[in-house]
């Protein structure tokens, strides 16, 4: 095969591939750590396989992914590859658009490390990788997980000597949102998205524009999540990086890795052991869930406020199309928005896209599994277009 595109999508615990031809996804990739050792779960053409992965082979996924690749026959050599993609989630006014990686770009990018490597670092270790890997002839793109909210950027209140504008993540989610409702022909006019995951955000869309992200400058911000504190109190920061004597560097880590639910629970960052725990009777579990709903319940009414009212509501991200009891929760806290919801259809997850509304409720309510991948390659083949 020619003409192909790969799409990276790196995290700090796992990486995603996805492998185009022309507009056709003809594999993918998934590469995570389950118990102690890595794993690769893919799809190559008709083939799925789950195969263990050595440290070292993880680390240079994308050279693993390339020579699975040739060895399966579906590209002959690099020379097949047109392009590579890379997700890029980086809390800086410069990288809201997407671009096109040069030297200077990624030096840059260097510079930058200290202020989010949690999302950074990934990137960086991408970059190199595909040096050893490809030709430098191949064009490598990055693609910012911002750009959909450019239309909802607002001056931030901090007296800087140049503005520092919002910024707002999950974009390509609600892109992929926005495809979806349109290929299944649901109307919408005023659309809030809610991602649910690891990482959490709350869109507010209107008229197929963003207008609000809850992520205002950094994936830090807005609702509080897995392990990530969300927007507090900035005298709070204050307050913990004197009284646990900690640098910068160590209050964002403890910020992105030691807060949120696994702060409130006491036992883990990972939602399905906090419910276990909770139906075990474990105080701090239950108090973690109930807040992580009122946190989510309060993101919801903030973004409304952008839209001037909401006609659709959507749940989508990890938690928000698996967590069908977080979903019941959240919308209990909106009846008095006109949402109410059917308790039989919310415990139907056959799906990509599914209504949970009851037939009575003001407000639409829909459960999107949601595809970045095929975003990105949209995005791709926009930004080659300009290279041509």
């Amino acid at each position: 095969m020619d003409n192909i595109i790969i799409l990276s999508n790196p995290g700090s615990a796992s990486k995603k591939y996805s492998v185009f031809q022309n507009d056709t996804e003809v594999c993918w990739f998934h590469f995570e750590k389950q118990s102690t050792e890595y794993v690769c779960s893919y799809k190559i053409l008709n083939t799925f396989e789950k195969i263990p992965v050595s440290d070292a082979q993880y680390v240079e996924a994308l050279i693993f992914v390339i020579n699975l690749l040739q060895t399966k026959g579906v590209i002959k050599n690099n020379t097949d590859i047109k392009s590579i993609s890379i997700r890029t989630v980086i809390p800086d006014n410069d990288f809201v658009n997407d671009s096109f990686l040069t030297k200077d770009i990624a030096k840059y990018l260097k510079t930058l490390l200290a202020y989010d490597p949690l999302h950074i670092a990934p990137v960086l270790g991408e970059i190199e990788v595909i040096k050893k890997s490809v030709s430098e002839d191949i064009p490598v793109c990055l693609i910012s997980d911002s750009s959909f909210h450019i239309s909802a950027k607002r001056v931030l209140p901090v007296g800087m000597d140049h503005n520092v504008y919002t910024i707002g993540y999950h974009g390509l989610s609600c892109e992929s949102v926005l495809s979806i409702l349109e290929n299944e022909q649901i109307k919408h006019s005023k659309l809030i998205v809610c991602h649910l995951g690891g990482g959490s955000s709350i869109s507010a869309i209107r008229s197929g524009k963003s207008v609000y992200n809850s992520m205002d400058y950094s994936p830090l911000g807005g609702t509080f999540m897995s392990s990530r504190s969300g927007s507090i109190d900035p005298f709070l920061i204050l307050y913990i990086m004197k009284e646990k004597k900690m640098t910068y560097e160590e209050t964002l880590m403890f910020l992105y890795t030691q807060s949120g639910l696994k702060a409130l629970s006491k036992v883990s960052d990972d939602l399905r052991v906090v419910r276990e725990e909770a139906f075990k009777g474990n105080q701090h579990a239950k108090q973690a869930i109930m807040q992580f709903v009122d946190s989510i319940a309060s993101y919801i009414c903030k973004a409304t406020s952008y839209t001037e009212g909401v006609d659709t509501l959507v749940f989508t991200g990890t938690i928000g199309f698996r967590a069908s009891y977080i979903r019941e929760m959240v919308t209990s806290k909106l009846q008095w928005l006109g949402i109410t919801i059917n308790h039989d259809k919310n415990l139907d997850d056959i799906d990509t896209c599914f209504e949970i509304s009851a037939f009575d409720s003001k407000i639409k309510v829909y459960v999107i599994q949601i595809d970045e991948m095929k975003e990105m390659h949209r995005h791709t083949k926009e930004l080659l277009k300009i290279k041509i």
